[in-house]
């Protein structure tokens, strides 16, 4: 893992990156088809900002880089739902809002829980 270490930040960027443009496409999204009476997307959106949140409380350093990048993620959490507004065939969704944010929070939760039981050097 210390080998690869480095590129954890770039690969981060990359999926926020990834996760924006994918959001933001018109008509597209992933299917809604219920699962336990929830949309099925309600649970890719919480997984998806799960391990936006939970990656970097992992593996980067405690203090303003850290702190940024949790902000970053529950801003654009909030932000992507705003624009989707915006783009033709796509709507804002409380529901998808209510998910992502559920998924940071769980994502840093599951974050702090591996941080104190791994030994990873964070940069």
């Amino acid at each position: 893992m210390t080998r690869y270490r480095k590129y954890i930040p770039a690969g981060w960027w990359i999926a926020l990156v990834a996760t924006t443009v994918a959001s933001l496409l018109p008509n597209m999204g992933p299917p809604t088809t219920p699962v336990f009476d929830i949309g099925l997307d309600k649970f890719i959106h919480l997984v998806t900002y799960l391990v936006l949140a939970a990656v970097p409380v992992v593996f980067f350093k405690s203090g303003p880089t850290l702190a940024g990048a949790i902000l970053l993620v529950v801003v654009l959490s909030g932000g992507i739902e705003f624009a989707q507004d915006q783009v033709p065939g796509r709507l804002f969704s409380l529901g998808d809002v209510v998910a992502n944010l559920l998924g940071a929070f769980l994502g840093v939760m599951t974050g702090l829980y591996f941080r104190r039981f791994t030994n990873v050097q964070r940069g």
